[in-house]
């Protein structure tokens, strides 16, 4: 690890956040460039029509014969020269100095421009031929082919790329100086391009509206490019290619450098600060169209915190003891925002193939537990710099936060991340893997750490979730919404939304009748959102959708068809070896045919998931709901026959009967044994915590 010292003249140009400060006269006015692109839009518009609509009039005809008629020393080298710029050597030679002199002066936003100007250059040559009007005498013999070359060495291209390369040219080399230098400088520089547009008309290669109409074409391309590189370089104008940028902070201070972060040093604590290279940064906003998160989107690095405890928990639950450095928040460290996590004394492993086997069985684990592998899989070559070898010989993920978007991970993880429209992948949970994991290991769990310790570990999950979501939510991640699964997802989260303010209704109606305390109202809401409810939830609102926009008998007949479709289809996931037993029994205690029966009942269908597993397991919950739906009977015959006050008495005769048969011992009933609850069993409670609601699971 190295130190390095910031550059005092450097730092002086940077804005108050740290990020190179925009300077006042630097690049174009930010209202002349619209301007200018809105005028030859509709130039452009008008020289299309033109062009598609009529064929060569007196006017154009005679403006052509009149360049031709120009005729001085040396025309024919000049018109060729000039006519075929954009393929000499000199020409592209000019065009890789441009780019290499960005990139050398860290101006990232000229070089990927310059970067893909040839291609640029080629859609503007096929837009022009394509615009090229059929009934138009052919002024030269284009080939009728649109391979690259091809079209970057046809009239319209040339004139296209000599275009392109001077707007760049102007935005590279004069961007920084006066407005009067920089219009002096384009004028200069346009002055080529111009000559070439005259020479291709002069040589008869093209018609003077279609030269024209390229060459509007171009700048109006060029226009948004330079627009675009301008801002880049703004702000990133000045960062390394890959590495980290410089952070401000006291040298004499420990500190460290990673591939895209600084790490300070605070006594038994360490913060990483991150602010990588132009590549990450790029790499990241292609995949996301976001900036870089861990720089600062809270909720990103919070999400970051909370996955590195509930990783921690689970290798304390693989191994005995938590085999990850516990992250203990997110800190402002001088206006920016880092990660502090609790320092690990300890080193370089010493062997290091004794740590790769460790972290070959660590992906192991977290392949089946649905967690993120890329900074512990042993096939990328700093995976071994992630972990520490501590004084007692045990190794420790010190760094579970990614620098890159990478596409290295197992066809299972791939699968996966399509399947719930995430894509690509970067630091991503698969949250319904985690906790049907979790859940198929809690009795183990229990039985070795104890209830606060699965508490906890549930409350970890949730609060991940939840900061996830929201740092998700923040970015507009177009490759998800092209999968489609950000669109289902949504409707999942209004399904979700409408069964739980139907709930949320229930139980105020109880608690303002003050049939429940507010005490007992508030565990209510929180076992509504917790992870074991919120499974039920969305398929809850699916009937409640279905009872409102479809009547007997399509109602009856689409929810009967939605719960036998989830049932045949876990059924046959399990037969397939695609989910284990326990899995299955889950969804079938969601999916059942008892739910399967009720849902084909007119009216009391959209209510059919209540008789699932775990919402009839909680008796009081069942009673709130029952009661709910109950009201609706008309003409008050559900008051007026008595029926209420059974069910309002339902909780406590249901936990007295249980608890009757427990005391007997009644092998008829000893499946009540798996629904009791109460002080007969340990009392499973429910809390919110973590951010926008999110609810964890208490066991007491």
């Amino acid at each position: 690890m190295t130190t390095t010292t910031p550059n005092p003249k450097r730092e002086n140009n940077k804005s108050a956040s740290g990020e190179p400060a925009e300077r006042a006269s630097g690049g174009m006015s930010s209202s002349v460039l619209p301007s200018i692109g809105f005028l030859l839009l509709g130039a452009v518009a008008l020289l299309i029509a033109d062009a598609l609509l009529r064929s060569p009039g007196a006017i154009e005809q005679g403006l052509m014969q009149g360049i031709q008629a120009v005729e001085f020393p040396f025309m024919n080298t000049l018109a060729y020269a000039l006519s075929s710029l954009a393929t000499t050597l000199v020409f592209v030679a000019f065009w890789a100095a441009l780019m290499a002199f960005s990139a050398m002066r860290r101006k990232w936003g000229s070089a990927v421009a310059l970067a893909v100007a040839p291609g640029i250059a080629v859609m503007t040559a096929i837009l022009a031929h394509l615009i090229s009007n059929p009934l138009r005498p052919e002024a030269y013999l284009l080939e009728q082919t649109t391979g690259f070359v091809s079209m970057l060495t046809s009239p319209a291209g040339q004139i296209a790329a000599t275009i392109l390369l001077a707007g760049l040219a102007v935005a590279v080399l004069v961007g920084e100086r006066s407005r009067r230098f920089q219009f002096v400088s384009t004028v200069i520089a346009f002055i080529p391009a111009t000559v070439a547009v005259f020479g291709h008309i002069w040589a008869g290669s093209l018609w003077p509206s279609e030269a024209i109409t390229t060459a509007s074409l171009a700048v109006l391309l060029v226009i948004p490019i330079v627009w675009a590189a301008q801002r880049i370089d703004a702000r990133l104008s000045g960062i390394p290619l890959i590495s980290a940028a410089p952070v401000p902070h006291r040298e004499e201070k420990p500190h460290a450098h990673a591939l895209t972060s600084t790490i300070l040093f605070h006594g038994d604590t360490v913060s990483k600060i991150y602010r990588p290279g132009f590549l990450p940064r790029a790499i990241y906003w292609a995949a996301f169209q976001a900036e870089f998160p861990y720089m600062r989107n809270r909720a990103a690095l919070n999400a970051a915190v909370h996955r590195r405890n509930l990783i921690g928990q689970l290798t304390e639950y693989w191994y005995g003891e938590s085999h990850v450095a516990r992250a203990i928040g997110v800190d402002e460290i001088n206006g920016r925002l880092a990660i502090t996590s609790d320092l690990v004394d300890g080193g370089e492993p010493t062997d290091r193939e004794k740590a790769r086997e460790f972290l070959v069985d660590l992906v192991g684990r977290f392949e089946e537990a649905g967690l993120p592998t890329w900074q512990i899989d042993y096939r990328q070559p700093r995976a071994l710099d992630n972990v520490m070898e501590t004084k007692d010989g045990k190794y420790c993920v010190v760094d579970l936060e990614s620098g890159l978007v990478s596409p290295l991970a197992s066809p299972r993880s791939w699968k996966r991340a399509i399947q719930r429209g995430l894509f690509p992948m970067y630091d991503d949970i698969f949250f319904d893997v985690t906790l049907a994991y979790i859940r198929n290991h809690e009795a183990d769990m229990r039985a070795r750490f104890g209830d606060n310790w699965l508490h906890k570990l549930y409350s970890t999950l949730n609060a991940t979730e939840s900061e996830t979501r929201r740092w998700h939510d923040s970015e507009p991640r177009i490759w998800s919404r092209l999968l489609g699964r950000k669109r289902t997802t949504r409707k999942n989260n209004e399904r979700l939304s409408w069964a739980m303010q139907w709930f949320d209704d229930s139980i105020a109606s109880w608690q303002a009748e003050r049939k429940i305390s507010s005490n007992e109202a508030r565990v209510l809401r929180s076992k509504v959102r917790s992870p074991q409810f919120a499974t039920v939830m969305p398929h809850f609102g699916v009937h409640m959708g279905t009872g409102v926009l479809l009547r007997f008998p399509l109602g009856s007949i689409a929810r009967a068809s939605y719960t036998a479709f989830n049932m045949l289809r876990v059924t046959w996931q399990y037969a397939t070896r695609r989910i284990d037993r326990e899995s299955w029994r889950e969804a079938i205690g969601i999916h059942s045919p008892l739910v399967l029966l009720i849902s084909a009942i007119p009216g009391f269908g959209a209510f059919a998931y209540l008789a699932s597993k775990p919402l009839r397991s909680d008796h009081l919950l069942l009673a709130v709901a029952v009661d709910a739906v109950m009201l609706k009977v008309p003409f008050r015959l559900y008051e007026r026959l008595g029926f209420r006050r059974i069910v309002l008495a339902m909780p406590g005769q249901i936990d007295r009967f249980i608890s009757l048969a427990n005391r007997r011992k009644l092998p008829a009933f000893e499946w009540a044994d798996e629904h009791r609850t109460g002080n007969d069993r340990e009392q499973t409670t429910w809390s919110s915590t973590g951010a926008e609601g999110a609810s964890i699971r208490s066991i007491s």
